[in-house]
């Protein structure tokens, strides 16, 4: 599994419908979030973690294209 395939899973976990914040996320909302926030990163010249910080932009991120 890689690392984009781990944290992807990891948000999950928080954001699809049995998740701990249930959001009803899809795995490709969370992979087009999660590539949204890479190339935020290489903007900013900030280092993608995958932590919680990068999770709950991810969320912002789904949240704001789903508006």
């Amino acid at each position: 599994m890689t690392k984009l395939q781990e944290f992807a899973k990891y948000c999950a976990e928080f954001y699809s419908d049995d998740g701990i914040y249930p959001m009803s996320a899809t795995y490709e909302e969370i992979l087009i979030a999660t590539g949204v926030r890479l190339q935020a990163c290489k903007y900013m010249k900030i280092e993608f973690c995958g932590d919680t910080f990068d999770r709950e932009s991810v969320r912002d991120i789904i949240i704001d294209n789903r508006s």
